[in-house]
């Protein structure tokens, strides 16, 4: 409660400096925290200023203005108000709670989403421009084979056409040479004909204008007798008979109409004749060498296709980037979105502190020094104590400084470990996926830069020497059925993929916060005890305050009903007093159902502020003792006579003048 003071002149000038910073309610103590307040603030700017540039991807200007407002307030309020210097002490502990480890696993899925998430789709993007390319490549590869099936046909169709043109040369030939013997026997046809015509010619009995021999000499007869009949007249006519009887001369010459026959039978049917068997001939001639080959060969492949395929692959290109874009600007907000989680934290920490500081049940289950004085106080006054603990409230309730947990604290670390589970397979699914996809459309980009060339096979050539027009006809005609090589070239490193690899860095920063999530799971228990310490350091009124309360509500909640009953019947009818003294406290059943419902303290809450901070003892409702000072939550029983009416929560040590008692830095 406070020492003797000793003589300025047992210390020298740097141990006065040094006693007067360190002491609360100095002018050295003021200034040196607000130049260290303030110091702090700018180094937590310009932390927030590279968190916001080279994690959170933020613009220059964007990030400057939130540093900029930022680095006000934490510059300002660190180094003049110790409520912000709570605040910003208190959000170190908030990383262990729920919320700073929520804040850590959103932060590593936002790096997730911005990373092996966005460059999955990159590479999700390259895999399908290049099926695209490939369809092209293939689209021209089945156009080339099939090519490459037809190539037969055609050469079998383009021998034929030569050994049908070669036989056709050869039958000109032979038609040529028939043809001049056709010429030549229908000259001497010719020659023969003209003869018979010239001795036809020669006889001019023979002609059919003049008549035949015989009968042209009939026709003079027959005038003779006409001319004498003419000239003798009727009476003498009879003398012209005789003339009949001479013209049997005229049979003398009968068998020159056979030889006029003989030269037309000879002119007309023998060389008409002749000229028909030899027709006959040369048809037959003809029709030997006459050669007709019919090549039929179908071979149908039909495609639908509306477009081009190289407007196809521009599409199925377009489309995806459409799809994904949305994403990736989606993935480049949650990073701006990110932000919002420290001010959750924030906001959680204030939440916190007003909580502290109004509900003196809210998170008070630990036995501090305050509890331990309050014990040992009352221990000296022979009042009832509640140290050491039983076996059930050690369950219950622990020191700062416990390793020991607490039935609360390990479900609850049990569902953070759930919890976490879950996230660090999600996170390393994202990981391995990105990681996987690159590598296959590596070695996919490995393997696709080697080409192999595939010669044709050896084949036997087959060769006719000699010269000659029969040897010109068997050599074409196997040239024309030697096979020919093929040599096909497919190109496909054009459409092989540009995989992008997957950042390092990013793997390493998420793999990073996975292993500080789980560490400070771990150590969450243990961390946000941390936050007793800083409450009770800036705010020793209230802890005290609170301390009161949990040794009033162990006090209460100790023991059975019955036990509880026994007691208090003893203290009502003062058959307590002559064993126990004072020591039994008054407690009523309200305030029992309140101490062990925790429902009853919202229903009912009572009073809680009715003890005396030093030793716990009820004050007297009628005539409460109050600190003085305005606003001093100080309330005392006959312990503020033996303070010599003096509260040590409103007042510093040197107003006191106990110089021995100094305060930590706050």
């Amino acid at each position: 409660l406070g020492g003797r003071t000793k003589s300025p002149e047992n210390y020298n000038a740097l141990e006065k400096f040094c006693k007067k910073i360190s002491t609360y309610g100095t002018f050295e103590n003021y200034i040196v925290k607000s130049i260290i307040g303030f110091l702090g603030g700018v180094c937590l700017t310009y932390a927030f200023f590279a968190l916001f540039i080279l994690q959170l991807n933020f613009s220059f200007i964007s990030a400057t203005m939130l540093c900029s407002i930022f680095g006000m307030v934490l510059t300002l309020g660190l180094a003049y108000s110790y409520r912000v210097r709570c605040v910003v002490l208190m959000l170190l502990p908030q990383l262990f709670s729920k919320r700073g480890r929520q804040a850590l696993t959103a932060y590593a899925f936002i790096l997730v989403l911005t990373g092996p998430a966005k460059n999955s789709l990159h590479n999700m993007r390259m895999l399908s421009e290049s099926l695209a390319c490939g369809q092209a490549k293939l689209k021209r590869a089945i156009k080339s084979v099939i090519d490459i099936l037809n190539e037969p046909i055609k050469a079998i169709r383009l021998s034929l056409q030569l050994i049908v043109k070669k036989i056709k040369e050869m039958i000109n030939k032979v038609k040529e040479m028939l043809s001049a013997i056709k010429r030549t026997i229908l000259s001497i046809l010719g020659v023969l004909k003209a003869g018979f015509d010239w001795l036809n010619s020669v006889v001019s009995i023979c002609s059919k204008k003049m008549g035949t021999p015989f009968e042209r000499c009939s026709k003079v007869f027959d005038e003779a007798v006409v001319d004498c009949k003419a000239k003798l007249g009727p009476l003498f006519n009879w003398m012209c008979s005789v003339a009949y009887m001479v013209s049997s001369v005229c049979y003398t010459v009968k068998f020159l109409d056979y030889i006029c026959a003989l030269f037309e039978f000879v002119s007309d049917e023998i060389v008409s004749k002749v000229k028909k068997k030899f027709r006959e001939f040369a048809y037959r001639v003809r029709n030997i060498f006459y050669v007709s080959i019919e090549y039929n060969h179908s071979f149908e492949i039909t495609t639908n296709q509306s477009k081009p395929i190289r407007d196809i692959t521009a599409g199925i290109a377009l489309e995806i980037r459409q799809r994904t874009g949305g994403l990736l600007t989606l993935f480049d907000w949650m990073s701006f979105a990110f932000s919002f989680f420290f001010l959750y934290m924030i906001f959680q920490t204030i939440h916190y502190k007003r909580k502290f500081l109004t509900q003196d049940w809210y998170d008070n289950r630990f036995i501090t020094d305050n509890i331990i004085m309050l014990d040992l106080k009352r221990t000296y006054m022979g009042r009832e104590t509640i140290l050491p603990l039983n076996f059930h409230e050690r369950k219950k309730y622990i020191s700062l400084t416990s390793w020991r947990l607490v039935a609360n604290e390990r479900r609850r670390l049990a569902k953070t470990a759930i919890f976490l589970s879950v996230a660090t397979i999600k996170l390393s699914i994202h990981m391995l996926a990105d990681y996987s996809l690159f590598w296959i459309l590596n070695m996919i980009k490995y393997h696709g830069q080697f080409q192999t060339e595939l010669d044709a096979p050896s084949n036997v050539e087959v060769r006719v020497s000699g010269t000659g027009m029969v040897a010109n006809f068997f050599q074409s005609i196997i040239n024309a059925f030697q096979p020919k090589g093929l040599k096909y070239d497919l190109d496909t490193k054009p459409c092989l993929p540009e995989p992008k690899p997957p950042d390092i860095g990013v793997y390493k920063q998420i793999v990073t916060l996975i292993v500080m999530t789980w560490i400070l799971a771990i150590l969450e228990p243990y961390g946000l005890r941390l936050r007793h310490y800083v409450m009770s350091y800036y705010y020793p009124q209230i802890a005290r305050q609170r301390a009161v309360w949990l040794y009033n509500h162990i006090l209460r909640s100790r023991g059975s009903f019955i036990k509880f009953a026994r007691r208090q019947l003893r203290r009502k009818f003062n058959k307590g007093v002559a064993a126990y003294g004072e020591g039994i406290e008054k407690v009523g059943l309200m305030d029992r159902l309140r101490a062990l419902c925790p429902i009853m303290r919202r229903i009912c809450p009572g009073s809680t502020s009715n003890f005396c901070i030093l030793c716990g003892t009820p004050t007297s409702p009628n005539n409460p003792v109050n600190c003085p000072s305005p606003g001093c939550p100080g309330k005392y029983c006959k312990c503020y006579t033996t303070l010599n009416q003096i509260c040590t929560l409103c007042k510093s040590p040197i107003e006191y003048g106990d110089l021995s008692d100094v305060s930590e830095e706050r």
